[in-house]
């Protein structure tokens, strides 16, 4: 499982399915399916102790007070 490779499908099929519906068209529902099973796919590798993609992999700078 690639969580990088998934989550850009995610966006690409969530940007389809928005552009669709602001155009009036009928959302396919291979879209909506696509989009539901790679959600649900980068959800288990996740939880299951899969590493994050990398732009949700932020590392944060602790400041000390």
């Amino acid at each position: 499982m690639d969580p990088d490779e998934c989550l850009k499908m995610c966006q690409a099929l969530a940007r389809h399915i928005i552009e669709e519906a602001d155009a009036g068209l009928p959302i396919a529902d291979d879209k909506a399916e696509r989009l539901a099973e790679q959600f649900l796919n980068l959800n288990e590798w996740i939880s299951k102790g899969g590493f994050l993609p990398a732009v949700w992999n932020v590392t944060w700078n602790r400041v000390e007070l």
